[in-house]
Formats: structure tokens, sequence, C-alpha cells
């Protein structure tokens, strides 16, 4: 009787597991694992479904334990020796990798999969030509998987064949109409072969089959950048962030368009975001403009010293914070500065040179005025 009520509540949790899969709750899918793992430690599918959660959560490591132990339980067990080959390629443990992949191609060389895990091996390892014929064999064996055409259309696309993805792209939609990342997929194909009005039609496509996918506003948005209606394109970009408020691209784009409609603190409110989330020099110095713009000068300057601090080589930091210096009288700092952002990049002289000569030369008069006048007036009260 125990044991059967063991195997109930091992099925129980992995119910549980599964639904929380669904989800997308990976906390939960692992805290279902553990529960059953604690009452069977011998439950394959346990480790298995542990492992594609800990793979997801940003633990390779666990993931890795995860599927050799599936394997361990099942020498047999292809998807174990997929899934282990698929976390060592994100790992770059390609000579591994690819012995899992030969181990599971002689299990079962007619399982699609196999073909699909094995081209993108060659696709990370710069090989397109092999990731290609990879994909075709996967096809050829299951001719009605979207995700297969999909793959083959990535591939195709990175080997420049743009027409030939399209046409996979197409097969993909063909079977899988409701997965908008395809229609994305194929709006990026139609904007690299000149087709705007295509590619703005398919990201409307995308949307319309799912409402709330930020990166289908976020790509309309940038596409109509380019098609010159900023007002469309700032329209998607908020779009974008009712749906999702830290969209790295709509952040970005919104951003970069307030700065160069003069709304300087929505910029640097999106900025902010952006730098929270994937710091770089480029969007310190971006909201480090704006707050220049609002005359922020020592905000300004920590926004440079943060650009720094990834970049210390970073000449563009170091004139605008010359700048920002200038304005606030510290012409030691600012001949500094300059002086360093000259050696990084002689280049970017003559484009700051004028700039900050002319503060510099417009505090110092100024300061030569005031003690004119304070002496004057000294010399009058005497």
């Amino acid at each position: 009787m125990a044991q059967q009520t063991s195997n109930k509540a091992v099925s129980e949790a992995l119910r549980a597991a599964r639904k929380y899969a669904e989800a997308d709750n990976l906390k939960a899918v692992i805290e279902r694992c553990d529960k059953a793992l604690a009452l069977e430690s011998k439950c394959s599918e346990a480790y298995s479904l542990r492992g594609w959660a800990r793979r997801l959560t940003g633990d390779p490591v666990g993931a890795l334990s995860d599927y050799e132990r599936v394997i361990q339980l099942d020498p047999n067990n292809v998807q174990g020796y997929l899934d282990r080959a698929s976390v060592n390629i994100d790992q770059d443990q390609h000579q591994q990798a690819f012995k899992d992949l030969d181990t599971a191609l002689k299990l079962n060389p007619k399982c699609a999969n196999v073909y699909l895990e094995r081209s993108r091996y060659w696709f990370i390892a710069a090989n397109s030509e092999m990731a290609i014929k990879e994909a075709t064999t996967a096809i050829s064996l299951d001719k009605t998987n979207s995700y297969s055409y999909y793959w083959r259309a990535c591939c195709q696309s990175k080997n420049k064949k743009y027409r030939a993805a399209l046409s996979d792209i197409n097969q993909a939609i063909k079977y899988e109409p409701k997965d908008s990342s395809y229609y994305l997929t194929r709006a990026d194909l139609k904007t690299k072969l000149g087709d705007m009005t295509g590619a703005i039609t398919d990201c409307s496509m995308a949307i319309k089959v799912n409402p709330k996918d930020a990166a289908a506003y976020d790509r309309r948005g940038y596409l109509r950048l380019n098609s010159y209606d900023r007002n469309g394109a700032v329209k998607d970009f908020e779009a974008g962030l009712a749906i999702a408020p830290d969209d790295l691209g709509c952040n970005f784009a919104l951003g970069c368009e307030m700065l160069r409609s003069g709304h300087f603190a929505e910029a640097i409110s999106k900025f902010d975001v952006v730098a929270r989330l994937r710091p770089s020099t480029y969007i310190y110095y971006l909201r480090g403009r704006c707050k220049m713009k609002l005359l922020r000068w020592s905000e300004a300057i920590t926004d440079c010293n943060a650009a720094l601090a990834l970049d210390n080589s970073d000449a563009f930091s170091y004139f605008l914070r010359a700048e920002c210096k200038t304005q606030l009288g510290d012409t030691p700092g600012t001949v500094s500065d300059y002086l360093i952002g000259t050696s990084k990049d002689p280049s970017l002289v003559a484009m700051h040179l004028s700039s900050c000569l002319k503060r510099i030369w417009s505090r110092f008069t100024s300061s030569i005025h005031n003690f004119h006048q304070a002496s004057g007036s000294d010399i009058f009260k005497s």
C-alpha cells in the first residue's frame, strides 16, 4: 500500500510539473520535480523535466547533471543525448556535444530531431552548408514539421540565401499559421530583400496572431521609423512597453525618439531601463547627453564615469566628460580628459576641440570680467 501511495504521489507531482511547464513557471517545475525525485530517485521523466527548467533558469551545470542521470537510467534514451548535447553546444563544449549527437544518430538514424540538433551544432560552428544539409534531412523525415522549415530558413538566411529562406518560412507558416515568431522571421527576410511594405504587413500579422507579442510591436516600430512614419513608430513602441515594460528594444527606440524630439527627461527614463538591464558605454553616453541638455552636468559626469568603468578606452566618454567639466569650471579636469580622449582616438579631436575650447575660453573671459568688475568696484569705494 505504501508503494502505491508513493507512485500516486510521484504521478501527481509530475502532472503538476507539466502543468507549470506549460505556464512557464520554471521555479514551480523544479520544486515539483524535486518532490517527485524525493519519492522516487530513479524517475527519468522528473530528471528530464527538471533539466529543461534548470537550463532555462540559467543553470547549465544543474541541467547537465539531470540529463546525465537520464542517460544513466536509460542508455538508449535518444532525447537524453540530444538534451545533453544541446547544453554542451551552448557551453562551447563542442567535442562532447558531437559525441552525444553521434550516439543519438546511431540509436535512431530516422529521428528528425537528431538531424535538427546536428544542424544547430553546425550552425554554431559557422558551417552553414552542413547546417542546411542536416536540416534538409530532418525535413525529408518529417515533411509537415513547421519548425524544421523555420530552422532551415534561419540557416539559409545566415548563408545569405534569402529567397530560399523565404520559401522555407512560407512552408513553416503553412503548417503552423499561429506562431507569431514565424511572421517576424519572414518580416526580417522581406526587409533584407527590400520589401518594407511586406515586412510591415508580416509584423501586423504577428500582432494579430499574438497581440501580447511585444517583439512584434518593436519590429514594426523600427520598420515604420525606416519608412519615415515616426508617429506610427512611437505608438508601436508605446504599445510594446504596455505589454512588456522592460522590453529592451522598445525602451531604447523610444528613448532615442524622445532624445531626437527634445523630450530629454522622458528619454532618460527609457535609457534608465536599458542601462539597468543591459549596461553599455553607448547607453551611458546617450543618457549623459540627455542630462547635459537639461544642464545636469554632475549627473552626466556620473554616466561618463560608468561608461569608462566598462571601457576606459572610450574616447567619446572622455570628450563628453570634458564638456561637462568645462561647464562646472573645472579647467584642469577638462584639459586632462581632452588629452586622454585625444590619445585614445585622434580622429575625434576636430569634432570636440572647438566645443571644448570655446567653453573654456568663455569661462575664462567671464572670470576676468568678474575680476575687473570687482576690482573697479573696490577702487571706486576707496
